[in-house]
């Protein structure tokens, strides 16, 4: 058991000097009792809870090779539908809301899988403390601190990403702390090197969250690169192998995973489902949604070139992605007069709105016909060859749905107050400067014609001076909640350059295998899939009322709520850990700063006296530093995975504390044995042995029983609420009027 006798003879305390095989019983039963609280009756509650409608959906999708699109990376996903598919789930089960029955649905395995890996975060913990100490009992208490949490436990039962990014995140974690126990360049120092990495691909596979433990993997390789090339027995060559190897490792291999994994994500969505929300094709480029079986634009034929009398759908580009729609909705006067500063001769319940919508839709078509006929008299005759848009023509859509003409107006928008509000009137209603459009192309000479899908243009109106633009704001109900589109004066935003996507013209004859022109590769299915996570991800901004009731960062370390998973009167599931173990955490947390300045003190002033260089003050010495040290990492670790919450402008919630949390529980029983044995040294000789089994002992009858006090949140809790009712059973664990158990 290499490094378990490090500190042997510092002090005569039992674990110091543990033999392998008292290790591996202690291991073993941490490992058997963190089974056991994970994984039994995970059929219970028999319906879907919290978040399962989502990542169960998500398994479907999979299951089933079918596109969608989500904000997280795919590792999480495709690891609970490959649990599925494995434990005989068709991938049939809607999953459309909490409270859903699954009867006969074999969904288990995908809870066992999830159960499974969040099982195993304590015994990787319990690696983890045992490797930056030395001491069993702080690997112990740590361990059982994370086991018998409810809360941690009651997470790791569900169908969630969470026990999935816990379990990559306490692997790197371990790995990154251990590889350094092995001899340099040695067969076990390059494995654990290798896992690091391959654990921190992962861990930023299933959330980007992930990267708060590439910043405690970062500065850990920053200090331990520094401290090699400041050991000047070694020569230069030493320090560049080094830092060659976690290059390697820690840049090259996370990287890799991470494409791989992205691969596996590509390969398995082959074709579209329902073109509703996240599963819409309508987010991918026109070369994405060519190679989706049953999309519209698979292997698409279709006109090269635009002409009049083309029925066109017409798509922005860039971060504001969306066609331009239509429907019979008419603009309220009321929203409109709120808006403008003049009295409006317009009669707001004739002009139809014009929105941008994300989703394909038969609202969607636009007719090209030119503005003045005059000038192309014979645009509709069918003897004659389709007369060709070119860059630079003025030109009139006509909406296919409603039959009403595209028209600018002077007037105000009723969101975006600065441009000028578009809609749809019937053509005898409309002026001539309203609906007037100049195609404009960007990098075309004048006069080229304009081909779908390939060339980017603006829908200018040379009167008003405004070009066609799609907002982000979105406009109320009476809109469906669709994003505002304008005039705005603003010529160079992303949302007032659009490309025709579909081109439907009898006359024209559609070009053969016209989809290879567009054919995209891996790599830029990557790319554009990152930069609309992106996009989505910043464009995430909840309402005012969803954050006056989303959580704060400050309630979490003081648990002063938590949240339901499931509401169901038979039997409740709430989200909310074992109070004792988190406000001792919190405790323990503070205390660990005032222990690391004592230590700090101690170092700073050295060994002094007579004995001040005898073995046993040196190892003295040398314990205080690496418990020092842990003490360190790992208020590092737990800082970086809750500081930056408190920046977030989106909504918060419970769980997302937890990664935090596990941090915490190691650090605590690095607390706790350092407590313990420094109490031990200053008690007689006589006394000190029982005084600090029976304080261990106390300390983990105390966790056995606050669990048991608190396992029905996890388990389930059925009768009447204490909130409603003095009587119930619950009423004993309903410690804070906050708690909504």
């Amino acid at each position: 058991m290499a490094g378990k006798t490090e500190l042997t003879g510092l002090l005569p305390l039992p674990d110091r000097a543990v033999s392998s095989g008292r290790w591996r019983a202690i291991f073993g039963s941490i490992c058997l009792l963190s089974a056991v609280t994970r994984l039994y009756d995970l059929r219970s509650p028999p319906w879907v809870a919290w978040d399962e409608t989502h990542f169960g959906k998500m398994a479907n999708w999979y299951i089933n090779r079918t596109f969608f699109f989500d904000v997280h990376p795919p590792l999480g996903k495709i690891l609970i539908a490959g649990a599925g598919y494995a434990t005989g789930y068709n991938g049939s089960f809607p999953f459309t809301k909490p409270g859903e029955q699954f009867n006969e649905t074999s969904f288990v395995g995908m809870r066992a899988l999830c159960a499974t890996m969040g099982a195993s975060i304590v015994p990787m913990a319990f690696i983890t403390v045992d490797d930056l100490t030395g001491s069993v009992t702080a690997a112990t208490l740590g361990s059982l601190l994370l086991a018998l949490d409810v809360g941690i436990t009651t997470i790791s039962r569900f169908i969630l990403l969470d026990p999935i990014l816990m379990f990559f995140m306490a692997a790197t974690t371990m790995f990154n702390f251990k590889f350094n126990k092995y001899r340099s360049f040695s067969g076990r120092w390059w494995l654990t090197l290798s896992l690091t990495g391959l654990s921190l691909g992962c861990v930023l596979s299933v959330k980007f969250v992930g990267v708060f433990v590439l910043a405690v993997v970062g500065l850990y390789t920053v200090t331990d690169l520094w401290s090699i090339f400041c050991d000047y027995t070694q020569p230069l060559t030493h320090t560049v192998k080094h830092f060659l190897a976690r290059a390697l490792c820690l840049i090259a291999i996370p990287a890799a995973t991470y494409l791989m994994v992205y691969c596996i994500h590509d390969a398995l969505i082959l074709q579209v489902g329902d073109q509703h929300g996240f599963q819409g094709d309508s987010w991918l480029s026109a070369g994405s949604q060519m190679q989706l079986k049953n999309s519209d634009m698979y292997k698409l034929k279709q006109p090269q070139y635009l002409a009049y009398g083309s029925l066109v759908t017409l798509q922005t580009i860039g971060s504001h992605s969306s066609f331009l729609h239509s429907h019979n909705l008419s603009y309220p006067a009321w929203d409109f007069e709120n808006t403008t500063d003049t009295a409006s001769t317009l009669n707001m319940s004739e002009i139809y709105s014009v929105t941008g919508f994300r989703l394909k839709d038969v609202n969607n078509f636009w007719k090209i016909v030119p503005h003045d006929e005059e000038d192309i008299p014979d645009w509709e005759n069918p003897y004659l060859p389709p007369e060709p848009v070119l860059n630079g023509d003025t030109i009139r859509l006509i909406h296919n749905g409603t039959g009403r003409t595209l028209s600018a107006f002077t007037e105000r928008a009723v969101k975006t107050s600065t441009q000028q509000l578009v809609g749809t009137l019937p053509q005898k209603k409309t002026k001539e400067f309203q609906t007037a459009f100049v195609l404009n192309a960007a990098g075309l000479p004048d006069e080229a014609q304009i081909e779908a899908i390939n060339t980017t243009f603006r829908l200018y109106n040379p009167y008003l001076k405004c070009a066609l633009y799609v907002c982000e704001e979105k406009l109320p109900d009476w809109a469906a909640q669709q994003l505002e589109v304008t005039c705005s004066k603003r010529l160079t935003d992303d949302g007032v350059f659009w490309s025709a996507h579909r081109n439907i013209h009898p006359g024209m004859p559609n070009v053969t295998k016209y989809w290879r022109r567009f054919h995209s590769t891996l790599l830029q299915r990557f790319v554009e899939t990152h930069r609309i996570i992106t996009t989505v991800n910043g464009k995430l901004k909840p309402n005012r009322v969803a954050m006056l009731h989303a959580d704060k960062p400050w309630m979490w370390p003081i648990l002063y709520r938590g949240q339901y998973f499931s509401m169901v009167d038979s039997q409740r599931v709430y989200l909310l850990g074992t109070a004792p173990i988190w406000w001792a955490n919190l405790a323990l947390l503070l205390l660990s700063g005032l222990i690391m300045m004592y230590i700090g003190y101690r170092a700073a002033r050295g060994e002094h006296g007579p004995d001040a260089q005898t073995p046993e003050r040196q190892r003295d010495a040398a314990w205080r530093r690496r418990t020092g040290l842990a003490c360190l990492w790992l208020v590092f670790a737990w800082a970086v995975h809750y500081a930056p919450f408190w920046t977030m402008g989106r909504i918060l919630y419970f769980h997302h504390y937890f990664p935090a949390l596990c941090y915490s529980c190691m650090l605590s029983g690095v607390v706790l044995d350092f407590l313990l044995t420094s109490l031990y040294r200053k008690l007689p000789a006589m006394v000190r042995a029982g005084v600090y089994h029976w304080l261990v002992a106390a300390i983990v009858a105390g966790l056995f029983y606050s669990f048991y006090l608190f396992a029905p949140l996890c388990y389930g809790m059925t009768g009447p609420r204490p909130r409603e009712d003095a009587n119930s059973t619950y009423h004993a664990i309903w410690w804070l009027g906050s708690w909504d158990i």
